[in-house]
């Protein structure tokens, strides 16, 4: 089976967070999910994906849900040196995969 390469980052960041993807993809906004979701469609725009594929990776319709998850996040990294360094091993985890990002 062929995985898009929006569900490996996904399965990827459930994985490192200890949380269902179900849960990452859910409609309810717990606090625990937060980090996670908004990492997944972090580490989607890093790799390339539109800010649309970024946040259809965790089921949500509107680009500007990923904008603003981007912009957190980014946040995070440059105040929270564990926010950095998780979200740069996801990065290279997910690229040691031998994710190929095109469009």
């Amino acid at each position: 089976m062929i995985m898009r390469s929006e569900d490996v980052v996904v399965d990827y960041v459930a994985r490192v967070y200890g949380v269902p993807r179900a849960v990452i993809e859910g409609p309810g906004r717990p606090a625990r999910v937060v980090e996670p979701r908004f990492v997944a469609m972090y580490v989607c725009r890093e790799l390339g994906m539109s800010l649309e594929r970024a946040a259809g990776a965790v089921r949500r319709r509107d680009h500007t849900t990923a904008m603003n998850a981007c912009r957190r996040v980014a946040g995070w990294i440059e105040v929270y040196p564990a926010v950095r360094e998780r979200v740069k091993g996801i990065v290279a985890g997910v690229k040691r995969r031998g994710l190929r990002v095109e469009g």
